[in-house]
């Protein structure tokens, strides 16, 4: 049995379920250290910050989905948002 989960948006309609910085009208947590760290970004764009920020999300819990010998992500794209290894 193979079992599906599609995460779509459509950034013409209303987002704001997942923009919003509003606690209560939000899907995310959007923290004001992230929102901060947002500002710092040269795009100035917030909305296209945030929906990009969950993509990347969706796509590394894809990523932690696949299976090792499947995984041929060498770079994903969240790195962008300034994630960070520590070694």
């Amino acid at each position: 049995m193979i079992w599906y989960c599609a995460m779509v948006f459509d950034k013409e309609q209303d987002v704001t379920s997942l923009c919003s910085n509003d606690d209560d009208a939000s899907l995310f947590v959007w923290s004001k250290q992230t929102i901060a760290e947002l500002n710092n970004k040269k795009d100035g764009n917030m909305q296209r910050m945030q929906l990009n920020a969950v993509a990347y999300l969706w796509e590394l819990c894809h990523d932690l989905l696949l299976a090792t010998g499947e995984n041929v992500s060498v770079s994903p794209g969240f790195e962008a948002f300034g994630l960070r290894v520590n070694k």
